[in-house]
């Protein structure tokens, strides 16, 4: 139903009738009684008006309350009217304001043919706006024929069910239109209610189908709230966060624009940080502090906790502020974080005017609400990340500075061992081999803490390039050869190919599985096979002999800092970061890593990458 500011006046049809203060009976044609107050015949209808009152409120009474469902109760109501009054058909509207249109939401009396079409028919509200001038405030309208409606009226409305003549209810809750019942006869005049049913029959089935939208809002809220917090919640960057919350909210609402505010610090002013829906973006507009208390003191004085404006020219200190911003109405909600107001989100319409819905109402709060918790995980999330970052710069920055001079340690170790310096005793050389290997291993743990560092910093990036197999395999070999026991062979089973993929992280993750299966394997072999299978996917294996891994081990192998029974029987020479890396690089090529068989004497870990190009032959 549409506010009587919306209607455009009588004039629709010809013959339509309103009835006014005088009493009107039940007996079909509509006649007042014209017995003298006080005489016995008045008495009597007196006496009778009240009984059939009293029907009349407990078969609508009966009708609501027998059936647990709104929408078969509010069916069973018009079942009940259309018995009692009697009239041919029954059938309940329900306008929304802002389409500007109305449809059946439930009907007793016709066809299952005519029931599908009317559920499909969707009526303009100037065609209800235009029954009677004084529609609104007589809350009846009285239609004895049809056929001299407007064609556009007659032809949606009455010709295609065969209706010649009708009655129109308005219903109301709390002060607020929300559909119109329709009481229509095929044949004859309409039978009118008296003034005394017909308010038994509006009350009746306002109560039904508040019920029923209560209850369709409620349903369509929790969905609505659902899906736009866990939207919201999947976005971690603030800024983006608060773009996201001002499109999902209107969106969800109903509404053509929003526009969230915040204030930078305590006690400043709301500036706008994010907007929706405006071609271009709108002159920036700040809210002082001082109108922030008088704000609240709306907000807490409203009857839903926010600010309705229906109509910006009813505010007529802020009209041309609005015009010129392209607003006709809005609604205004704070945002609160426990219990202090913190932002503004105001969303609305251009050009369209009036009261803001119900469920439009609940469902922006809610949203509101929901949209605040992930805007502050968001920021949370972002001053963890900003820490982590500083951490990372700083164990980079460490790690870098104790890279050279152990480089320079490791070389000359190594010039000794090969005597550079002359030949060196039994126990000198003990010394420097231990020394070369703590250097070492050393190294290696800077390495790990770096390549760990530039993943959770998330500043590491895919570089593709071209990687030959067989030259990154000979290369690592060679890498990690002084890693190798005598008893221990490594051996290399790799297609001749060149793949598409980042060089750098391919070859730390090869390292880590050969170092760590290096470390645990005292004699046998370790294998190393690299493998494209149906031309899109790199499959790398490492094999070795070594003591295997405990079941109990499996499941956490791969988190930080793990190491198990063996590692830790070996010394715990690492950090436990080795295969943690290996699985972190592999999801950031596409790809994972996984355990595939662990058995003492043969232990293998296969790595799956996906290809963005056909692998080439190696030259």
């Amino acid at each position: 139903m549409v506010d009587d500011r919306r209607g455009e006046g009588a004039g629709l049809r010809a013959g339509a009738t309103t009835p006014g203060a005088e009493a009107r009976r039940p007996s079909g044609d509509g006649a007042p009684s014209g017995a003298p107050e006080g005489s016995s015949d008045s008495r009597a209808d007196a006496a009778a008006d009240a009984d059939e009152a009293a029907l009349w409120a407990t078969r609508l009474a009966t009708a609501l309350t027998e059936n647990d469902e709104p929408a078969a109760a509010l069916r069973a109501l018009c079942e009940t009217v259309r018995e009692l009054l009697p009239c041919d058909r029954v059938q309940i509207w329900r306008g929304d304001v802002r389409q500007m249109s109305m449809r059946t939401v439930t009907s007793a009396g016709f066809s299952p043919q005519d029931a599908v079409r009317l559920e499909a028919l969707v009526v303009p509200l100037r065609e209800m706006a235009r029954l009677d001038a004084s529609f609104r405030s007589d809350k009846l309208s009285v239609l004895p024929a049809t056929r001299e409606l407007r064609e556009e009226a007659a032809a949606m409305m009455f010709a295609p069910f065969g209706i010649e003549s009708a009655v129109f209810l308005l219903l109301e809750r709390s002060a607020r239109v929300i559909g119109a019942l329709q009481l229509s006869w095929c044949s004859g005049k309409p039978r009118v209610p008296s003034p005394r049913v017909a308010e038994l029959i509006r009350r009746h089935a306002s109560l039904g189908v508040d019920f029923v939208a209560r209850t369709d809002d409620a349903i369509r809220l929790s969905q609505t709230l659902s899906l736009t917090a866990t939207l919201l919640a999947r976005i971690h960057d603030p800024d983006e966060l608060l773009h996201a919350m001002a499109a999902r909210i209107a969106d969800a609402v109903g509404c053509e624009w929003a526009a969230v505010y915040f204030a930078e610090e305590q006690g400043a002013a709301f500036r706008r940080v994010a907007v929706h829906g405006f071609e271009g973006t709108p002159e920036d507009c700040a809210v002082p502090p001082e109108r922030l208390a008088s704000f609240q003191e709306r907000v807490a004085a409203s009857e839903h906790g926010v600010i309705e404006v229906a109509d910006v020219d009813d505010l007529p200190e802020f009209a041309a502020q609005f015009a010129n911003a392209g607003v006709a109405s809005y609604l205004a909600l704070p945002l609160e974080d426990d219990g202090a107001l913190v932002g503004l989100l105001a969303i609305g319409y251009r050009k369209s005017k009036g009261r803001f819905a119900r469920r439009q109402i609940s469902l922006a709060k809610g949203l509101a609400h929901h949209a605040l918790v992930a805007l502050r995980n968001a920021r949370l999330v972002r001053s963890l990340q900003e820490a982590n970052r500083v951490k990372a710069d700083f164990i980079a920055a460490v790690s870098h500075d104790l890279r050279t001079p152990l480089h320079v340690l490791i070389g000359y170790n190594a010039m000794l061992l090969e005597g550079a310096a002359g030949p060196l005793a039994d126990a000198q050389r003990e010394l420097v081999q231990r020394m070369y290997d703590c250097a070492v291993r050393f190294l290696g743990l800077i390495d790990g803490v770096l390549g760990v560092g530039r993943v959770e910093s998330g500043l590491d990036r895919i570089v593709a390039s071209d990687v030959s197999l067989p030259e990154l395999c000979a290369e690592l070999v060679r890498e990690v050869d002084f890693l190798r026991r005598p008893e221990v062979e490594v051996r290399c089973d790799v297609a001749p190919l060149i793949v598409a993929t980042d060089a750098a992280k391919l070859t730390t993750i090869l390292r880590n599985l050969v170092t760590n299966a290096l470390k645990f394997t005292a004699e046998g072999r370790v294998e190393i096979q690299a493998r494209v299978e149906d031309d899109d996917r790199l499959v790398l294996r490492v094999r070795d002999t070594g003591p295997g891994i405990a079941a109990e081990e499996r499941p956490k192998l791969f988190e930080m800092f793990r190491q198990g029974a063996a590692g830790l029987r070996s010394g715990g020479s690492g950090l436990g970061l080795g295969l943690y890396l290996v699985k972190r690089l592999s999801h950031m090529l596409g790809g994972d890593v996984e355990l595939v068989e662990s058995e003492p004497g043969r232990t293998t870990f296969e790595v799956r990458i996906p290809l963005a190009a056909p692998p080439r032959p190696a030259s």
